[in-house]
């Protein structure tokens, strides 16, 4: 019942003819052999990334230690974490102003 005769692959061979064309149907299978190629490469790739005898031109290079790494105080004084945003927005003045007004009927 589950099992496709070869009535079924016809009916899907039409399909995929309608879909794609028969001028586009070689193009489309050739990519997709290519794309299952690459895949193939890239899985086998990733048992040979735990290979400890692999060239150290692709192994990663060890994490530097970032913390140890000394800001002088005048950059950091000099660095505004807001800048280049282009945000605006109201000054704390202009919002403690609207506080202070009593509300005004239009």
């Amino acid at each position: 019942m589950g099992e496709f005769s070869v009535a079924h692959w016809l009916i899907v061979a039409l399909v995929f003819v309608m879909l794609f064309g028969a001028k586009r149907l070689p193009d489309t299978a050739r990519s997709l052999g290519q794309a299952l190629r690459l895949f193939k490469q890239e899985t086998s790739r990733l048992g040979d990334d735990d290979d400890p005898e692999a060239p150290a031109d692709r192994r990663q290079d060890p994490p530097q230690d970032v913390l140890s790494q000394q800001v002088s105080p005048q950059v950091a004084a000099s660095h505004d974490p807001r800048a280049g945003y282009g945000v605006a927005g109201p000054s704390s003045s202009e919002v403690q102003e609207d506080r202070l007004r009593p509300d005004e009927t239009v």
